[in-house]
């Protein structure tokens, strides 16, 4: 009878111990709620500019996307490029819309620089009646490898704002980046 019992306790044990090792080793992922629509710039496997407005010299760099892309990426990222003298720019930018209420906001973007030329900026913009109320931006130069950008605020929107979410590569002589990945998630 006492071997029996050291069986059952043995048994129970080894089941519970299993048990525990099945959901340490089997995590569930965290549910994210990205707000940005396409986030990595490509659809079906293709490049896609679809929920992006793209301001950039097409002519000079006519590639908008690359298959360098941080671990994760998809297929592609997006190319921005800038030169000298021209009084603008190049900038990647999508909006959110139908949020109200205190919300935190986190924003990210990963970022290889090109040349490490001009900073890259990664803006958050808080819009209002047209107007921007409250702007926060990340920036980074000379950088090599991808980088995280991240923007975080706590904004009081109401059910007419809207988000805008920029990334910039600012002009100069040798200055360009791929960016991927764009996350904005709120409480």
């Amino acid at each position: 009878m006492k071997h029996f019992l050291i069986l059952i306790l043995f048994t129970s044990i080894l089941i519970s111990c299993k048990k525990d090792t099945e959901i340490i080793n089997n995590p569930t992922p965290p549910i994210i709620n990205n707000l940005i629509c396409n986030p990595s710039f490509e659809i079906s496997g293709h490049g896609s500019l679809n929920c992006w407005k793209i301001v950039k010299d097409f002519t000079t760099f006519p590639d908008t996307f690359s298959t360098i892309v941080p671990t994760n990426g998809g297929q592609f990222s997006l190319r921005l490029d800038g030169i000298k003298h021209v009084g603008w720019a190049p900038f990647a930018e999508t909006y959110i819309t139908n949020l109200s209420g205190l919300k935190v906001i986190s924003l990210s973007a990963y970022v290889m620089s090109l040349y490490g030329g001009q900073s890259i900026d990664l803006t958050l913009e808080h819009i209002r009646g047209g107007l921007v109320i409250n702007s926060k931006s990340d920036y980074h130069w000379a950088f090599s490898g991808w980088r995280k950008f991240t923007v975080l605020d706590t904004l009081s929107v109401n059910n007419d704002d809207s988000l805008r979410v920029k990334i910039i590569q600012n002009n100069g002589q040798n200055s360009g980046a791929y960016i991927d990945l764009v996350e904005l998630t709120t409480n």
